[in-house]
């Protein structure tokens, strides 16, 4: 599935990534966002979280549970998306962005990124105006 890479560190550029849907769930993110669990978090952004319907398909980001713990570097790029600078809740360590479905028995599906989200110029232009 198709998602992007925010790497912690700032000065590393955000990636568009193929991930292997073969391996088990934490086993297919560990390379981005380290070892321990994943946890799935919400973004703030408005405009690429929509209702979920079932069906459609949404923007969710994924971190590792465990960063602070693990005194992983905060990502300021991650934390943007997620709304730090208004609750104060860091990110820690790589983080990835994909899309995800609600399925008919209410499950989540995560999914390709949507395609108007796979642009890396979108991304660092978007990142460049908050300065992370």
């Amino acid at each position: 599935m198709k998602a992007i890479y925010i790497p912690a560190e700032i000065t590393l550029a955000i990636e568009l990534v193929e991930i292997d849907e073969s391996q088990a769930f934490n086993q297919r993110f560990k390379p981005y966002v380290g070892p321990g669990y994943v946890e799935r978090v919400s973004i703030s952004d408005h405009r690429s979280r929509t209702e979920f319907v079932k069906g459609r398909t949404s923007v969710t980001m994924l971190v590792n549970d465990e960063g602070l713990i693990q005194r992983m570097p905060w990502n300021k790029r991650a934390g943007t998306l997620y709304g730090t600078q208004l609750h104060g809740s860091p990110i820690a360590g790589g983080a990835v962005l994909l899309g995800e479905k609600r399925m008919n028995d209410g499950d989540i599906d995560f999914c390709d990124l949507p395609e108007h989200y796979q642009n890396l110029e979108f991304w660092t232009l978007y990142f460049s105006c908050f300065g992370a």
